[in-house]
């Protein structure tokens, strides 16, 4: 037979149970990121420091919704650009991720 835990007494084991796994998983991704950085070559270094930086700055930001007028005026910018040849087909973007290929 199961013992009744009172709710707040079990509320309270469930969140420090909760924190304590959040406490390891991160350590285990602090370790993990450790051991795997210094395995990057300079280039690639960079690109994880741009994204890092750009989800601080994400975070930090306030962020401002859109109405619905401006999106649709960014939706007809789109379609105006689309309409004058200005994209990028799959075709053109595939072979262009090739070339990064070949760089490394």
């Amino acid at each position: 037979m199961r013992r009744k835990v009172p709710i707040v007494r079990q509320y309270k084991e469930n969140t420090q149970l909760c924190y304590t796994k959040i406490v390891l998983i991160t350590k285990t991704l602090d370790n993990q990121l450790q051991q795997y950085l210094p395995l990057l070559v300079k280039e690639e270094k960079q690109l994880i420091l741009t994204f890092n930086k750009g989800f601080v700055k994400s975070k930090e930001a306030p962020t401002k919704r859109v109405t619905i007028e401006e999106y649709n005026r960014e939706l007809e910018a789109a379609e105006v650009r689309t309409d004058a040849g200005e994209f990028t087909t799959l075709g053109d973007a595939i072979r262009h991720a090739e070339t990064w290929k070949e760089r490394h």
